[in-house]
């Protein structure tokens, strides 16, 4: 994974990582095709799972290892606790949206989000998600979605770790050059 993504993601990812994240590979003759990492965001309910990256190389997308990728990840990730699951990307990401879709998945805008649940909510479901790039998140099961209480104090520490501190120390790394 580290060989495919920019410096910039990579940093997200380690964090993920260190921050009670698992990651998965994926190989087609002892070779990496693919990758995913996921997380539990929030101590106490509702624990949610997010779907960070999933990523699946050039010459083996398209074969469905994307999809093994994401559903080893969601059994992980409700192994660990997760109530509901969720990934977000950019609008533009087709791909990636029909995967999601492809495997139950419903997709929101942000707007959506903020509309359906309020703002506080909202933004504690970002914070749990880091995922500020993205305007599209999908859920699932999206009933669950429209029930839990969210509360951002559960999502803080998570978000500096994975989120606010990476961006930090990139910035700086990158102002020094």
């Amino acid at each position: 994974m580290s060989e495919e993504f920019s410096r910039y993601h990579r940093v997200f990812a380690h964090a993920a990582l260190e921050n009670r994240g698992v990651g998965l590979v994926a190989a087609v003759n002892h070779r990496i095709a693919g990758s995913a990492i996921g997380y539990v965001a929030g101590f106490e309910p509702p624990k949610i799972g997010v779907i960070y990256y999933v990523y699946v190389k050039r010459e083996h997308r398209g074969r469905g290892l994307g999809k093994v990728l994401v559903a080893s990840l969601e059994e992980l990730l409700e192994n660990m606790g997760a109530e509901i699951l969720i990934a977000s990307t950019r609008g533009h990401n087709i791909a990636s949206r029909r995967l999601f879709n492809s495997m139950g998945y419903s997709e929101l805008t942000w707007e959506n989000v903020e509309e359906l649940l309020g703002g506080e909510k909202a933004r504690a479901l970002e914070m749990a998600s880091c995922s500020y790039e993205d305007d599209i998140i999908m859920v699932k099961p999206y009933v669950k979605l429209l029930n839990i209480e969210l509360d951002v104090e559960n999502y803080e520490d998570l978000w500096f770790n994975i989120c606010y501190k990476p961006w930090i120390e990139y910035r700086n790394s990158h102002m020094r050059h």
